[in-house]
């Protein structure tokens, strides 16, 4: 099941379950990982240097991710420099607040997990069910259309209750009702997710020689180390666990943020987003016109108006994100993203899409962990749209493509950026996208309750 070999008869199978394209197979990145085989010569219980490699990736992803909103809206100085200002001073810019805390609960109503030394021998489809999404289930839809929102046959997609949902810090006072959903939504993920951390950290085998049975540096559980910023424009909640005894870096972030930036500036935030590239192409040309012309546009109704580069448009981000790295090499790492973006223009219009996804990163490769995981995925894309996984898989292959190596990163997952809405496709996307968000648990803890004991 580890090693050498090349595409077997199981990873066949894999892709045949799976179906996906030709083009980035399973089959072809379990022997991607395969030929890697970073992991053939290590000996149990011991990170090699590749797993220490991999781990530092993880702690500079976690990092960054921090500090993504700083960043995002370029409020210092210190962020060009890559710190954040709270870093950089002992006091934080005027009109920002900042909390720092240990936690070590975030919610309550999970269910209880079994004792780790029985894990291993649960088959994963059992274990999935601890992970269930608690407060979520699937739209029931055979739909293949990429339009299904608008066909009569449209999936109901559940309601979700707002007095689940965390209370809210960084839109409380927005105008706009969808905004406070999406930070209430993805918060309430972001607790779901940490709080199934903690409970596996604190599940772990509580013995005298736990350090040296899982290779950890400590044999008490990790807590999160909790960083609420908020600004007048915003703000965001991360969260990073270190030197847990079965997570050895974990970072579970939120972002919510409403900024002010010129037009000129959506040049650069074009690419990949026809939205955007057909604006400013279409403001381009009028500009250009008029320049001909010698015209000026009033922009009156039923005129199309021109965009000075230094007019002011508002955008609002709202995100999660995480990246997870266990002390155990045979628990692979994975990373996760979820985004909505939203443009409001001078002249009223309004520009948006969801974005996403996640991938899997095992340091020794299984064909039935790669199954579960891609399986997870794709009966929540499918209950939407039958077309979404295959095409979101192949766009992660190619995304996460290690061109000098010619090979995959991981297992792959799925990825997708530029679900354009309107008013008809909004509510379908974004219950895809949270159904996804609130999934994760489930595709990923499985596989760290099967192997985080593995000698």
């Amino acid at each position: 099941m580890l090693g050498n070999r090349s595409s077997s008869a199981a990873a066949r199978r894999l892709a045949a379950t799976l179906k996906p394209a030709r083009s980035g197979s399973s089959a072809h990145i379990l022997a991607c990982n395969r030929r890697r085989n970073i992991h053939s010569s290590a000996r149990p219980g011991f990170t090699s240097s590749a797993h220490n490699v991999a781990a530092a990736a993880s702690a500079v992803l976690v990092s960054a991710a921090a500090l993504a909103y700083w960043s995002l809206t370029d409020s210092s100085a210190d962020c060009a420099a890559g710190t954040s200002p709270a870093s950089a001073s002992p006091r934080p810019p005027p009109g920002v607040t900042e909390k720092t805390t240990q936690r070590t609960t975030f919610i309550h109503q999970l269910a209880p997990l079994p004792p780790s030394q029985q894990t291993a021998e649960i088959p994963l489809e059992q274990l999935a069910l601890l992970f269930a999404p608690p407060d979520i289930q699937l739209p029931h839809s055979n739909s293949t259309t990429s339009d299904s929102s608008t066909s009569s046959s449209a999936p109901a997609y559940p309601a979700y209750a707002y007095n689940d949902f965390p209370p809210l810090v960084f839109t409380a006072t927005s105008p706009d009702l969808h905004h406070q959903w999406l930070e209430g939504a993805l918060r309430r993920v972001q607790d779901v997710i940490c709080q199934h951390i903690l409970n596996i950290e604190a599940a772990a085998p509580a013995t005298p020689n736990t350090a040296t049975q899982l290779s950890a540096s400590t044999s008490q559980p990790a807590a999160f180390r909790e960083d609420i910023t908020q600004r007048p424009d915003g703000g965001g909640i991360a969260r990073v666990m270190s030197d847990g005894r079965v997570f050895q870096k974990a970072g579970v972030n939120s972002s919510f943020a409403r900024m002010r930036l010129p037009f000129g500036r959506l040049k650069d935030m074009k690419a990949d987003h026809q939205q955007l590239a057909a604006l400013i192409a279409d403001n381009d040309w009028l500009r250009q016109q008029q320049q001909r012309s010698g015209t000026v546009s009033s922009g009156g109704e039923g005129e199309p108006r021109v965009f000075g580069d230094d007019e002011v448009v508002e955008r609002f981000t709202a995100s999660m994100s995480l990246v997870i790295h266990s002390v155990n090499p045979f628990v692979p790492t994975v990373h996760a993203n979820y985004r909505y973006f939203e443009f409001f223009l001078p002249d009223g219009r309004r520009l948006n899409w969801f974005a996403g996804g996640s991938d899997l990163t095992p340091s020794y490769v299984r064909d039935s962990d790669a199954t579960y995981f891609h399986s997870t995925l794709k009966r929540v894309c499918d209950a939407y749209d039958a077309r979404y996984y295959p095409t979101w898989k192949r766009w992660c292959d190619r995304y996460f493509f290690i061109k000098h190596r010619q090979e995959t990163r991981g297992v792959g997952g799925i990825f997708m950026d530029d679900l354009t809405t309107n008013p008809q496709t909004h509510p379908h996307y974004q219950s895809l996208i949270h159904s996804l968000a609130a999934h994760f648990a489930q595709s990923y803890f499985p596989l760290v309750l099967r192997y985080h004991t593995a000698p």
